[in-house]
């Protein structure tokens, strides 16, 4: 499930009220109990493991998108 395991294409929110810091994640890369992603701000966000990914993030949405979608064939 995306709201425990991050999965390609889901979409994670980083916040810190603190300091009323928000950024968007995108997931790109999960590996190895390792997590990537690209933020809102179009940076590619470095690579943190699973556990520190989970305790800094919380999980918005799971993407509608499928990997099968990009190679449909009529």
């Amino acid at each position: 499930m995306s709201a425990e395991r991050p999965e390609v294409g889901d979409v994670w929110v980083e916040e810190d009220d603190k300091y009323n810091y928000r950024r968007m994640v995108w997931i790109s890369l999960v590996k190895n109990a390792l997590v990537s992603g690209v933020t809102d701000e179009g940076h590619v966000q470095w690579c943190c493991s699973l556990e520190d990914f989970l305790a800094k993030n919380k999980f918005l949405y799971k993407s509608k998108a499928k990997i099968e979608d990009l190679f449909e064939v009529e």
